[in-house]
């Protein structure tokens, strides 16, 4: 934990003249060491330590709100890239239609975001394009968009 130092430095401060002056009234003969340590030195000791350790817990305060704003920075950074990438599909789809724009959007997709390995993606997308064109094609006989290229 990175703790900034000017939140830090007048409680410190406070602290150590109240510990110089604990330790001086201590040394008062009798009853003149009471006043300066009841009133004085002890209740500023006391407070600038819980002074330190509201600031400290400020700062802990501050870092988490850091990183939950840094989360939520790489949480809208990941959603942009989605709709991006939500954005390639359906341009493919106008232009290509659907037979097309599936593989290939798979291929990009996978290869480019993922990362995966050639014969992954080629097996994947070969998966994907026999299950829609099995169900939509096949079984359900529904005409699939061709695109504005192939119409």
């Amino acid at each position: 934990m990175k703790i900034s130092r000017g939140n830090l430095i007048f409680p410190f401060i406070l602290f150590v003249i109240s510990l110089v002056f604990s330790v001086m009234a201590l040394f008062y003969h009798g009853r003149a060491k009471v006043f300066p340590l009841l009133l004085g030195a002890i209740p500023l000791l006391i407070f600038s330590l819980f002074q330190i350790g509201i600031e400290l817990k400020r700062e802990k305060k501050r870092e988490m709100a850091k990183a939950e704003d840094k989360g939520k920075s790489i949480a809208l950074n990941k959603l942009a890239i989605v709709l991006l990438w939500l954005v390639v599909f359906l341009v493919l789809v106008i232009f290509f239609g659907f037979m097309i724009a599936i593989p290939v959007f798979c291929l990009l997709f996978m290869k480019i975001y993922w990362k995966e390995r050639w014969p992954a993606v080629f097996l994947t997308t070969l998966v994907i394009m026999t299950v829609v064109y099995g169900l939509f094609k096949m079984a359900f006989n529904m005409p699939m968009y061709p695109g504005i290229f192939f119409s």
